[in-house]
């Protein structure tokens, strides 16, 4: 009598006493009225060891109830970036300079606008 209602398991049709049916419960033997299967493998998350399916025990998952078989952290934040609400690029050195030339370039245009060229909206004008 799993569910201690006085009812042996065998003549009972709903063990774990959550409304749900044993035939149609996805987690029979534990009371889980939402019935949610983050990863339809029909068998409920509260009796899963692996919610999304991405093979990584939710225990040791950074991110369980969504798929990242790499379990990629790029901030360290120990949240998977799969379950980050943004993630934030790391700029490497080269890259940061890049992007200062860029940034660079784009002021000295803006510097440039009574010159011969101005900026036009998604074109570049020649004025006469």
């Amino acid at each position: 009598d799993t569910d201690l209602d006085g009812v042996g398991d065998a003549c009972d049709s709903d063990d774990d006493n959550d409304g749900v049916q044993d035939t149609v419960d996805n987690c029979p033997m534990t009371n889980n009225v939402e019935q949610l299967d983050t990863d339809g493998d029909a068998m409920g998350d509260l009796c899963d060891d692996d919610d999304d399916g991405d093979g990584i025990l939710d225990g040791s998952d950074n991110c369980p109830l969504t798929v990242n078989v790499g379990q990629s952290d790029i901030d360290s934040d120990g949240l998977g970036d799969a379950c980050d609400a943004i993630i934030v690029p790391v700029l490497r050195v080269s890259n940061f300079w890049a992007l200062a030339i860029l940034l660079s370039f784009i002021g000295a245009l803006k510097l440039m606008s009574g010159s011969v060229f101005s900026l036009a909206p998604g074109s570049m004008n020649r004025r006469s």
